[in-house]
């Protein structure tokens, strides 16, 4: 290789890089064109050659996704750049080898089908489909992904990428420029019905307490049944002024384990009949289970309560946050059963498994609701993209989705993938907000 196709293939490598990663964390609209360079790269190179430079775009695109996971552990954090950084690499060295092998009219297909079924394989893993889903980039297209879903909003993404690198480099490119104007005119209709349709039927009143508490771990679990319990109170007693059907606190709003704090959990089911609505509230549990090393294991809980201040339930989430090592997995799914509605629960890193979704609304519920702690995330890109996640998951499985984070961004989502009710980030507060159900 001489000096000037290496110049080349690096500029094309950092570039690759760069806009991929500003798809995924700044500007979501460059993911239509965020692989175009990539697809440069490897057209234009041998597959020897092509194995070094995937190297360098699929590290780099995996430095800039995941650096704020260092702030947990840097084991976590090193184990994260190679699961990310070999997601990238397979996606570009296959593609290699089909496009040194085949060049034919349909080849533009390819990069969108190998994408969504490297994606698919990730997605069984304890780590999930977090960093891949392009799909999250593009939740306003509400009447194309609820049809398309997920990995099908993908392929079209790769796919619009591919016609624009071949309508560029081949002498028939009148074929892409009729499929790119064709999908632009289909992306065009997508987004003037999110925006313009106002879904409608029985009216449910819901409330999100957001805390605000951005103190570390510790100190949360002194102030656990005192101040933070107490800011809970007077918040929560401030919307029912508004009349909700329900009320909802964030994951680990009450920081404690409340199998085992009987009062606090009393104080909690009185409050529900005092203020007459049902209640749905994060906090831990620990059923006994100790490890051999003595160390103590705790379910990450979502507890709901009725107007008469009757358990309904307990979920543990499905998915415990992967960078901490004491956090056992639920071994369920349970849909609370409320007079405001059927409620499916996912707490907080539950959200990025599109299974956990499809499953509830297999299972009939009415809406979603999806609480967070989001404190420990100290990265504003990272905090935005979970908050996206929500906003797709409304649109796939069209039902509106209510996001209670502790410090934000709590939100209620309509499903076309509106936000119609938000609180903002590092603020103390509630919002009530109507919701229609059986639009």
């Amino acid at each position: 290789m001489n000096n000037k196709n290496l110049a080349i293939n690096l500029i094309l490598s950092f570039f690759s890089a760069v806009l991929i990663y500003s798809a995924i964390l700044v500007f979501p609209f460059l993911v239509w064109v965020a692989f175009v360079p990539l697809f440069f790269l490897v057209w234009r190179n041998t597959f020897r050659e092509v194995v070094l430079f995937a190297l360098l775009v699929s590290f780099l695109i995996a430095i800039g996704s995941s650096y704020w996971v260092v702030n947990f552990d840097r084991k976590f954090f090193y184990l994260l750049i190679l699961y990310i950084c070999s997601f990238f690499f397979f996606f570009t060295i296959i593609l290699s080898l089909i496009f040194s092998k085949f060049r034919n009219v349909f080849l533009f297909l390819v990069p969108g089908l190998l994408y969504v079924l490297i994606y698919k394989i990730y997605s069984l893993t304890p780590v999930g489909e977090y960093w891949f889903n392009l799909a999250i980039l593009q939740p306003r297209f509400s009447f194309l992904i609820s049809w398309l879903k997920e990995a099908g909003m993908m392929v079209l993404i790769l796919t619009v990428n591919a016609s624009l690198f071949f309508s560029i480099i081949n002498k028939k490119r009148l074929y892409y420029i009729i499929f790119l104007l064709g999908i632009t005119g289909v992306l065009f209709f997508s987004y003037y019905y999110g925006h313009n349709k106002i879904a409608d039927g029985r009216r449910v009143r819901v409330a999100v307490i957001q805390g605000n508490f951005s103190q570390e771990w510790d100190w949360r679990e002194e102030n656990s049944t005192g101040l933070i319990m107490e800011k809970y109170f007077q918040l929560s007693r401030q919307a029912a002024t508004e009349k909700p059907d329900l009320i909802i606190w964030p994951e680990y709003a009450v920081p404690t384990n409340l199998g085992a704090e009987k009062e606090v959990y009393q104080k909690i089911s009185d409050l529900a009949k005092e203020l007459k609505v049902n209640l749905i509230i994060g906090s831990m549990i620990n059923d006994g289970l100790i490890a051999e090393d003595g160390k103590v294991y705790f379910f990450d809980s979502a507890f709901a309560f009725n107007r008469q201040g009757e358990l309904i339930g307990r979920y543990d989430a499905l998915h415990p946050f992967p960078y901490k090592t004491n956090n056992s997995a639920g071994d369920g799914y349970l849909v609370f059963e409320t007079d405001a509605g059927r409620v499916g629960i996912t707490i907080c890193y539950d959200e990025v498994f599109e299974k956990v979704y499809r499953d509830y609304d297999k299972l009939g519920v009415d809406f979603f609701v999806g609480i967070s702690n989001n404190a420990p995330v100290k990265n504003y890109f990272t905090m935005r993209w979970r908050k996206l996640f929500a906003e797709l998951r409304a649109v796939t499985y069209e039902k509106y989705y209510i996001q209670a984070t502790n410090t934000g961004y709590s939100q209620v989502i309509d499903p076309f993938g509106n936000i119609i009710e938000s609180l903002p980030i590092d603020h103390e507060g509630y919002m009530v907000t109507d919701i229609y159900l059986g639009w």
